[in-house]
């Protein structure tokens, strides 16, 4: 008897659950797998769990959230959005005419979940470069291998031909893998307990579809009649039935007594056992209890570093997974050799509270590692003025860099000679000088460690070329005073003087003449 001439039971009805299959030649077909509990499991079975739906969920919208970004290395160390490689916008806009870049990246990583693999087909114009990326059925694809370590694929497509591909056009994304090459689905290394959840769903259903278990019981102790039955029945239904109803109080008549029936202890275990099957299923995604819902263990002092646990736990290994597999199938090795890679933005969901923040934020501007602005930035605020400066406490200052270290003496003794005026000025102008001398310092640290030559004499000009009006500002000198004060500090700094010890000192007599 051939495979299609066999008739079910269910055939016969005119009906097959493809879901789960009875005949085991058409399980094995579908890729449907038995499973210890007796129940079939596949990856359209198991989305029917709420548990293994809830994992899946929250991995592939956490992932698909966050943004990816093409980025180049530059030669100090230093990396930058490179917003003018073709890829930026593939993976960051549309990576094809159907799909956003959500969607796609959500439908990848559920075929890596589910299936245990993500294709996608690389479309590349003449010159080689990525037009779109095409998402392919994981379960229609096959990698071969062609010898000397390398490998192929060939796609079976709608119609039943069967495609090849070379690895340069395929972006594969492999889960958990036995040989290093093709993924293992969670659903298929773990059909059984996830069978065994089904089994409790089914069986609670079952339980609950067919009992016949009354809540409460009505013991008459002599033989009614059926009108008096049914008169007791109605009466006490209109009086007690319903949640408006609840807890009114009830006279009992003609010695008749009043039975509660409770949950049976199979009941309760049928519960416990349930609740054991959700988290052993989040478990094996690595997926929070809170996440999906199981709050047993959960409070709001732990919950915190939970969540921060499940980004560095259980969202990061797949995030590098992935990208470290666009490095390698969508860049090309002499685009990697100029510093391109590709790398999720999880800044934001390691932000942890406002008060951790804050303290984070605080510790590292103390010792000049952030200023105002990369600060803004992080928290997605704009930049302001004068923002890009960085700060120390004045008892510390940068090895090789020469400060003179009683600056502040010499501050007051040219503000002595040079101004008769109020104490309330006095410490004014001592403050706006300050501020001029460390945002031209911080100036000349960064332009030393980043700039030579030429680029750092363009790097000069630039930052003279704004300066002038900082200064008006900043202690209320016209413009014209200022304009001079840039053209002694242009000689200085052509002079390379910077490189002197005082340097520092040279323009501090020249700002205090100024006021």
């Amino acid at each position: 008897m051939s495979f299609f001439s066999r008739k079910s039971s269910e055939e016969k009805r005119g009906t097959v659950n493809l879901a789960h299959p009875k005949d085991p030649v058409l399980a094995e077909w579908l890729g449907v797998q038995n499973t210890l509990s007796g129940i079939p499991v596949n990856a359209e079975s198991a989305m029917t769990d709420a548990t293994v739906y809830a994992c899946v969920n929250v991995l592939s919208t956490d992932l698909a959230k966050l943004p990816l970004i093409v980025y180049q290395r530059n030669e100090d160390g230093t990396k930058q959005r490179a917003i003018d490689h073709p890829l930026y916008k593939i993976l960051k806009d549309t990576p094809n005419g159907y799909q956003t870049s959500f969607q796609f990246r959500e439908f990848g990583m559920n075929h890596v979940l589910m299936r245990g693999n993500c294709y996608s087909f690389i479309e590349r114009g003449a010159s080689g470069r990525i037009n779109r990326l095409l998402p392919l059925d994981p379960m229609c694809m096959n990698v071969v291998g062609l010898g000397n370590w390398e490998f192929g694929y060939v796609y079976r497509g709608p119609d039943g031909k069967e495609v090849p591909f070379m690895s340069d056009e395929i972006l594969h994304i492999a889960g958990h893998t036995k040989d290093g090459i093709k993924g293992v689905s969670v659903i298929e290394s773990q059909r059984d307990t996830i069978g065994a959840s089904l089994g409790g769903k089914a069986y609670a259903t079952t339980l609950f579809k067919n009992s016949a278990t009354p809540g409460v019981v009505l013991e008459h102790p002599g033989v009614m009649s059926p009108e008096a039955f049914k008169k007791l029945k109605k009466s006490w239904e209109q009086r007690h039935k319903g949640v408006e109803n609840a807890h009114k109080v009830a006279i009992l008549e003609e010695g008749l007594k009043v039975t509660k029936f409770g949950m049976t202890a199979e009941e309760s275990q049928m519960l416990e056992s349930r609740e054991f099957s959700r988290a052993e299923i989040a478990s094996i995604f690595r997926v929070p209890q809170h996440k999906v819902g199981i709050l047993k263990n959960a409070t709001f002092s732990n919950i915190e570093q939970q969540a921060l646990e499940y980004v560095t736990d259980s969202l990061l290994p797949w995030l590098r997974r992935w990208e470290q597999s666009i490095n390698r199938d969508c860049l090309t090795s002499l685009e990697r050799g100029r510093g391109y890679f590709v790398e999720f933005l999880v800044d934001g969901l390691l932000r942890g509270d406002s008060k951790a923040r804050g303290e984070y934020y605080r510790t590292l501007f103390n010792i000049g590692a952030l200023s105002p602005n990369d600060i803004r930035n992080i928290e997605n605020m704009n930049p302001i003025e004068d923002g890009d400066s960085y700060y120390v406490p004045v008892n510390m200052q940068k090895v090789g860099f020469e400060v003179v270290q009683d600056d502040q003496e010499e501050v007051e003794s040219e503000m002595e000679e040079n101004q008769e005026g109020s104490e309330r000025f006095y410490k004014l102008a001592q403050a706006s000088i300050d501020r001029i001398l460390r945002k031209e310092d911080s100036f000349i640290q960064r332009a030393r460690d980043k700039f030579e030559g030429d680029k750092l004499n363009d790097e000069i000009e630039r930052f003279l070329s704004t300066h002038s009006n900082f200064i008006s500002e900043a202690v209320g000198v016209d413009s014209q005073e200022s304009i001079e004060y840039v053209k002694e500090v242009r000689e200085l700094f052509t002079q390379n003087q910077f490189l002197v010890d005082d340097f520092r000192r040279d323009r501090l007599k020249r700002m205090v003449g100024l006021i």
